[in-house]
């Protein structure tokens, strides 16, 4: 399996992370089989190969992944079976800004792959039909760049009080998010909850378990030696027993099992906010 990512535009890297290109170009007769827990950021995906079928068991889509989808908020764990034989080009977005682009409510579509036809999204389906058309990377790229260059001067992005808690959640995995809403933004908790999972797609209190998961998932595919039990405290989680029990919800094992795994594509797709850029491509 190979994956690369590329830096997008100056322009659009306040609201696009990277654009990730995961291949796996040797068609197997063997089944691969991996499990990895869901990520915090939203994305566009384009299967621009696919030799074989590409299937994807989240408890709530459970089928073959169509050839180009809206990637929505995912809550539960991802069984991927393969046999090879794909290339994926993916566009992922920094936490919490694919709302300033496609601003529609994705509540509706928590764990479950959007197609671009079902978005209803003209131009969508164009730069659709022009990555999957495009014969290099760095074609791909520069039709990506050029879509989101274009929507990008219809977008106004304020400061606001959600984006600005995100923040917070992102740089302090301990921050008590009922304190927070009272005494820094001067909300009600509920009234908190319900428009952030307007604009984000998901609950603020289970994106902050997200968050610190993929803390910790990071931290484990980096290979730095430190106690389960104190990686736990150190994001958020009060005691082994909590911490464990989340691991287990949101990736289907526990953390020794994790281990024990290859996690290619975990170590792939996990949300981290340096980019391996590789410059340009060919």
């Amino acid at each position: 399996m190979q994956y690369q990512e590329f830096l997008p535009h100056p322009a659009l890297r306040k609201y696009i992370l990277l654009y990730g290109i995961l291949e796996d170009p040797v068609v197997t007769s063997t089944k691969k089989i991996e499990k990895t827990p869901p990520i915090i950021n939203k994305g566009l995906m384009f299967h621009y190969r696919r030799d074989t079928t590409l299937w994807v068991d989240n408890g709530c889509h459970n089928k073959e992944l169509p050839r180009g989808f809206v990637l929505p908020q995912g809550t539960t764990p991802n069984v991927w079976y393969h046999y090879g034989g794909f290339g994926i080009f993916a566009i992922t977005f920094q936490p919490g800004k694919f709302c300033r682009f496609f601003p529609d409510s994705m509540l509706e579509y928590l764990n479950h792959a959007l197609t671009f036809e079902d978005f209803n999204d003209k131009r969508l389906l164009e730069l659709y039909e022009q990555i999957m058309t495009a014969p290099s990377h760095s074609e791909r790229i520069r039709h990506a760049n050029a879509f989101f260059l274009k929507k990008l001067s219809n977008i106004h992005d304020s400061q606001d009080c959600l984006q600005y808690a995100l923040q917070l959640m992102l740089s302090n995995p301990t921050l008590k998010l009922n304190e927070f809403a009272r005494e820094t933004l001067g909300m009600t908790d509920r009234h908190f909850r319900r428009i952030f999972a307007r604009e984000f797609g998901i609950a603020p209190k289970k994106l902050q378990q997200l968050i610190r998961l993929t803390n910790v998932i990071n931290h484990l595919n980096s290979g730095n030696i430190i106690r389960l039990t104190d990686l736990a405290y150190q994001n958020g989680f009060y005691d082994q027993a909590h911490f464990i029990n989340c691991f287990r919800h949101y990736t289907g094992m526990t953390p020794s099992a994790f281990l024990k795994q290859d996690g290619l594509i975990t170590k792939y797709i996990n949300y981290h906010e340096e980019v391996w850029d590789w410059g340009a491509v060919g």
